[in-house]
């Protein structure tokens, strides 16, 4: 761990503590971390749920296609589902937690929000892309769909129905169909999840290449090139970060504590790592505008493969 520690210290990369190119250590990972504060018995159910979730994002599961979205992919999903741990962890130190048997249903909403993308076989046109606007529902209704299967009464199926429905980012919480103020803190722990683990991922900034490609398809209009979106990102992070501490009331005391106490290391490093992209893309827009801004995106190799898929008309 000391090694660990140094790293971390020197670098400000939150995915040196995990592999998180590997689901199966990141679910070792939020396991251990649920397991310092609820029961292993209370949460029994999830490693099926995280089971299928990357079988149907690999395309195992009989009846859909596999995960085709670059950034709506299983890395996203494992990326809030670890966040939501580590969150809810923090919660519980500071005396806040959800009730036991909310974190179950809490965190198999961290792995069924973006299942709308997923396609159908039959349904063989584009990329998941095109669901860009409708992937909230639609990822609602999968959840409806196979929780049962999974052991889930209807009361929970429901629960992380709607707590799906809290992942939009210009979600008004009031108006979520959340009773109570466990039910309406534990959609806001996804709201705050969701964000911050993809805008946290050493990766996010190379990912967001792939975003622009799936807001195309969808025919949003927000965006005239790649190089706007990124610009724009910016402004979003601005904004967003204001929507996650004011109405999602994100206290960074809680990631803190769960890092003093998992890690040793007595930061939020998702604000860390997450100020870190931020000030990284402001830098590369500033200095090296026009495509060049492609060749200071070196991580995973992920923009060569942008342009390969490119080379080949998709």
């Amino acid at each position: 761990m000391k090694n660990r520690q140094e790293n971390i210290r020197k670098m400000d990369d939150i995915s040196s503590l995990v592999r998180m190119d590997s689901p199966e250590e990141v679910f070792k990972e939020a396991a251990h971390t649920l397991g310092l504060f609820v029961p292993s018995e209370m949460f029994s159910r999830l490693a099926k749920v995280f089971e299928h979730t990357v079988a149907l994002y690999r395309g195992r599961i009989p009846g859909y296609r596999e995960c085709n979205t670059g950034f709506h992919d299983l890395r996203h999903t494992t990326d809030v589902f670890l966040a939501m741990s580590r969150l809810l962890h923090g919660m519980s130190i500071a005396g806040c937690s959800l009730p036991d048997d909310m974190v179950e249903p809490t965190m198999a909403a961290a792995l069924m929000h973006d299942t709308g993308y997923i396609q159908r076989t039959d349904d063989d046109h584009g990329t998941g892309g095109q669901y860009t606007l409708a992937h909230i529902s639609r990822s609602a209704d999968y959840s409806l769909n196979y929780l049962p299967n999974a052991g889930f009464t209807d009361s929970e199926t429901g629960l992380v129905a709607n707590m799906i429905m809290a992942t939009s980012v210009t979600v008004e919480f009031p108006r979520l169909n959340l009773a109570g103020s466990a039910e309406m803190r534990a959609g806001k722990t996804l709201f705050i999840s969701d964000l911050i683990g993809q805008m946290a991922d050493r990766i996010y900034l190379e990912k967001l290449l792939f975003l622009y490609k799936e807001f195309m398809e969808a025919n949003l209009p927000q965006y005239k090139s790649e190089e706007d979106l990124l610009e724009k990102t910016l402004d979003f992070y601005r904004n967003i970060w204001k929507k996650i501490i004011d109405e999602a009331e994100y206290d960074t005391q809680h990631m803190r504590a769960h890092f003093r106490v998992r890690w040793g290391d007595d930061r939020d490093l998702y604000t860390r790592a997450i100020q870190n992209n931020m000030a990284y893309l402001s830098r590369i827009l500033t200095e090296h505008a026009g495509e060049r801004y492609r060749e200071h995106l070196k991580r995973e190799g992920l923009v060569r493969k942008l342009t390969e898929l490119e080379g080949k008309g998709l």
